[in-house]
């Protein structure tokens, strides 16, 4: 199927956007630690630096997303998907918690 190229560059710019403001999701107070909900492990803030490298990572990947070239874009987007899936499961596996069913 043909590559919409507008569509992911604008959704790789959306992501990008959302990356940018992830770790202002996780205060390093302790109501946001204690009483809170989150799914958040307390990796996350003795492990910070770790966490806002992930973060700067997704940015950089969705950033590239945000301009697939409009050559040989279903090749590019196979790439650049992978990348991004990764720095996903990468930060969720070591700072997010599992779900209890």
């Amino acid at each position: 199927a043909p590559v919409d190229v507008r569509q992911v560059r604008e959704l790789g710019a959306l992501i990008a956007r959302h990356a940018d403001h992830i770790t202002t999701l996780f205060p390093d107070t302790r109501a946001s630690r204690h009483g809170a909900h989150t799914e958040a492990r307390p990796e996350i803030w003795s492990e910070w630096r770790k966490f806002e490298r992930l973060s700067h990572t997704l940015r950089d990947h969705a950033r590239a997303l945000a301009v697939l070239p409009t050559e040989n874009a279903g090749n590019a987007l196979e790439r650049l998907q992978r990348n991004l899936a990764a720095s996903c499961r990468a930060c969720h596996k070591r700072f997010r918690s599992k779900k209890a069913r």
